[in-house]
């Protein structure tokens, strides 16, 4: 009696403890392929609202050449702005830490479009948490310390190499 009094104590407890093991295990296993994931895909921005749920349209500005985001191994790069934009990047525990970028002086005579440097540029820097869903295409979705929300879709035919290190 005694025996399975303890056996219906202990065994629940040996159960918790393998699925916790588990879970960890896949929980690394999905940073992994989410970080390879980001380097895979040629990112373009599709949705951009702020912490107030209203679409940030500063991001918009050229519905033609929407921003694109490319990530390589240690940097990424920011295309389709008034400048060529990149700097350094790592990634864990579900952030990305954008680095300080650099940037092309190009002069852009639309107003817009030379804010759009800026715009980008205050939204990827520093610890950002993002999410990677799989679809017709994959969506990363990023959310800035400040509650911005963008969500870019992975393309792999556009993908180009990131900016190299200097």
């Amino acid at each position: 009696m005694i025996k399975r009094y303890l056996a219906a104590l202990v065994f629940p407890v040996i159960l918790a403890g393998c699925a916790c093991s588990s879970d960890a295990d896949n929980t690394a296993a999905s940073a992994s392929v989410d970080a390879a994931t980001l380097t895979r895909y040629s990112w373009r921005l599709q949705d951009a609202k702020n912490a107030r749920d209203a679409r940030i349209d500063q991001l918009f500005v050229q519905p033609d050449k929407l921003v694109l985001l490319d990530f390589g191994k240690e940097r990424f790069r920011v295309r389709n702005t008034c400048n060529m934009m990149s700097g350094p990047y790592s990634v864990s525990d579900g952030q990305i830490n954008f680095g300080m970028m650099a940037s092309t002086r190009m002069m852009c005579l639309d107003g817009n479009i030379a804010a759009l440097d800026g715009e980008v540029a205050s939204r990827l820097k520093g610890n950002t948490s993002y999410r990677i869903t799989f679809g017709t295409h994959p969506v990363l979705t990023l959310i800035t310390a400040d509650g911005d929300t963008l969500g870019f879709i992975g393309s792999e035919a556009a993908k180009q190499p990131a900016a190299p290190k200097r």
